[in-house]
């Protein structure tokens, strides 16, 4: 995933919250370092195996994953536009096994 595409992934994220500034000089600041302090509470977790990111495609131009609405697998053929660079018909549909329909990943590094 491209560096813009994450820092784009965390304004979204953090646009939605609901912060008491207390002392900080505006809200954006004060979303910013909210999300600092949970990422270092978050990096002194134990390791998680098991976290992989979770998706069906990914995007050819940011690298994001995203999980493909009901039917657009087929009727578009995988590709629609991305939710986190907005890149009109920019998914790239993983295959799906036959094991038991999960996608396969061999991801490609943006």
């Amino acid at each position: 995933t491209q560096t813009w595409a994450v820092e784009l992934s965390v304004l979204k994220t953090i646009d939605k919250w609901n912060l008491h500034r207390r002392g900080a000089c505006c809200h954006f600041h004060c979303a910013v370092s909210t999300a600092q302090a949970s990422l270092h509470r978050l990096r002194r977790e134990s390791c998680n195996a098991s976290h992989w990111p979770r998706g069906d495609a990914q995007c050819r131009k940011c690298g994001t994953f995203a999980v493909l609405q009901e039917g657009a697998r087929t009727e578009q053929k995988g590709r629609c536009n991305c939710e986190v660079c907005f890149s009109a018909k920019s998914l790239e549909a993983f295959p799906i096994t036959e094991n038991n329909g999960v996608s396969a990943r061999s991801t490609t590094s943006l």
